[in-house]
């Protein structure tokens, strides 16, 4: 979820619309949607099996014990080289806050699929 569902779509969505937006690479752009639509389904799999998990309250609560271990390392896997987690910067013409809104947002969707929540924010 957190490898896939989040960081891998985030940085696959930010590529291929740069590639897009560019008009550049077609046939890399062509291969790399193929990849992503791959992704997707594993991810959608993904979500299903959680879901199937998280209706058993203790499974739930170690699905978010292992979300709250592991979204800081992840967090930072998106801070290009020369900056750090907080900074702002521009990366293939998005901004930090437009990649991380995608990948918070992507989560949080699918967190609510699977009946779960972080933590700090689950009721």
């Amino acid at each position: 979820m957190v490898i896939e569902g989040t960081l891998a779509l985030t940085g696959q969505y930010f590529q291929t619309d740069n590639l897009d937006r560019r008009g550049i690479l077609p046939g890399h752009l062509h291969a790399f949607n193929l990849i992503s639509r791959d992704e997707h389904r594993h991810v959608a799999y993904g979500t299903w099996f959680l879901q199937q998990k998280a209706k058993d309250p203790e499974l739930a609560r170690r699905i978010q014990d292992k979300l709250m271990e592991t979204l800081p390392a992840a967090a930072g896997v998106l801070v290009p080289p020369g900056y750090r987690l907080g900074d702002d910067y521009e990366y293939l013409g998005y901004s930090n806050h437009q990649m991380n809104e995608f990948a918070f947002t992507a989560l949080s969707r699918r967190l609510k699929v699977i009946g779960v929540g972080l933590p700090a924010i689950a009721s």
